[in-house]
């Protein structure tokens, strides 16, 4: 039998890592070429086959059970009369422990002579070992993710942007988070985003449409709202990460948490810091931000009056002294609400400290609008509070400061408004003062600092 393959043609294959062999009807090898010899010189027991099939060693099917002699691919060429392709064999190593093992890819196809009977057979093959061994690696890979997911209180998610949109992937915690089971959002991936609050969904889109394009690589936590299935409205963060196929995005792989506690909290802890805890209204520093506001607005529209109302209840104390804090608190409170019930949607009204309140007004239509609104606080909060079955009437001092050019800021305005409320104090309490209409406004406040003027 003459089937040997040329020099040029045998160092073409060693070069491509293609072990080559050709073998007579007893299993024989007639010919190889280099890269066999360096294969088959790691296989256990077995140098270059020249002794007929036996001399093949032990082999063993991609399965990891033992291969019978009958079932090698060279045998199989021979006996069958038919080629046989990418059959996977594997042979113990050399060196090492059973199942330590050299893999290749096989290919054999029969010889045949002029008469058409099969003589021998030509036999080509690729070690895949270390493909196997990356393919088993990332098959034990995915599934300790799988067990890590499939556990996770967290959602976990695979979605797949090319070549069409669609999740690949979402774990079980995805019903008890939104009570929507995976297949829901297998069959519709829109689903998500229906889910979504209408406002968090455009800017969740354009965030996620500028990864695809690539106009960003970086992907901050985005938080949305988002509607469980029984309408339960919850806080959720998106941690996503975008997976590319060489420059491409073909995915997004991502994490979702349920971070409505957190949300909540940190609402709790900017609200109480911006707000009075006896009253609810705004406190200092939020008046002061509104006010910084409100003169910004005006500088650029330069349309409307802004006006200041310092308000402070006459003889507070006496309230403190003779009925105890507790009343003096709820006095405080019925106060408070008949303040932000007198005043206008646009205005803010805040609790400054004590027995002390104050009102920014905007856009009024000029200076006797202020006067009125203040008037009307006058007669709001000198109703009666019923207390325990008693009726309490308390009644105010209210001062007023307007802005008059664009250089004031926010703390002059409030500061000329405690001037014109104590000036109404000392005018006989129960009264609202203009700073502007005032004879001979003080520089400076300290009245604050005397009892007697309550």
């Amino acid at each position: 039998m003459t089937d040997s393959t040329s020099p040029a043609v045998e160092d073409v294959l060693s070069e491509l890592g293609i072990g080559y062999t050709v073998v007579d009807r007893n299993g024989a090898v007639i010919d190889s070429n280099q890269r066999a010899h360096e294969i088959f010189g790691r296989v256990r027991g077995v140098s270059t086959p020249a002794d007929g099939f036996g001399a093949w060693g032990e082999a063993f099917a991609e399965n990891g059970e033992v291969l019978p002699l009958e079932d090698l691919p060279i045998v199989r060429a021979m006996r069958d009369g038919e080629s046989v392709s990418d059959q996977i064999v594997g042979f113990p190593l050399e060196v090492g422990q059973r199942n330590e093992m050299v893999w290749l890819l096989i290919g054999a196809h029969p010889v045949r002579d002029d008469h058409g009977e099969v003589v021998g057979a030509r036999c080509s093959f690729v070690d895949v070992t270390e493909q196997r061994a990356a393919q088993a690696a990332l098959r034990d890979s995915e599934r300790r993710f799988r067990l890590l997911a499939e556990n996770a209180a967290d959602l976990i998610f695979r979605f797949r942007v090319a070549p069409e949109f669609g999740f690949d992937y979402v774990n079980p915690t995805v019903v008890p988070l939104l009570g929507h089971e995976p297949d829901d959002f297998y069959a519709d991936f829109e689903l998500s985003l229906q889910l979504m609050h209408p406002e968090d969904r455009v800017e969740f889109r354009e965030l996620v449409a500028a990864v695809i394009s690539g106009e960003t690589e970086e992907m901050e936590p985005i938080v949305v709202r988002m509607t469980r299935g029984d309408g339960t409205l919850i806080w959720t963060e998106f941690k996503m990460v975008p997976i590319y196929d060489g420059r491409t995005v073909v995915a997004l792989e991502g994490i979702v948490r349920d971070v409505t506690v957190r949300v909540t909290k940190e609402a709790d802890l900017s609200y109480q810091a911006r707000h009075d805890q006896l009253t609810g209204l705004s406190n200092r520093a939020s008046l002061l931000d509104a006010l910084e506001l409100a003169l910004a607005t005006a500088r650029v529209n330069e349309d409307g009056a802004l006006a200041v109302l310092y308000v402070d209840l006459d003889r507070f104390k006496t309230v403190n002294d003779n009925l105890g804090h507790e009343i003096g608190d709820r006095v405080l409170s019925t106060v408070a609400v008949r303040l932000a019930d007198a005043m206008r949607p646009s205005d803010v009204v805040a609790r400054l400290g004590g027995d002390e309140f104050a009102a920014v007004l905007v856009n009024l239509r000029d200076t006797a609008e202020a006067v009125a609104v203040a008037e009307r606080l006058l007669g709001a909060i000198a109703q009666p509070i019923s207390i325990d079955g008693s009726e309490l009437i308390t009644t105010a001092s209210v001062g007023i400061s307007f802005s008059s050019n664009a250089e004031e800021t926010p703390a002059e305005l409030l500061r000329r408004a405690d001037v014109a409320m104590y000036a109404a104090k000392d005018r006989g309490r129960a009264r609202v003062e203009r700073y502007d209409e005032l004879d001979s406004p003080p520089v400076d406040s300290t009245a604050s600092l005397d009892p007697s003027h309550g």
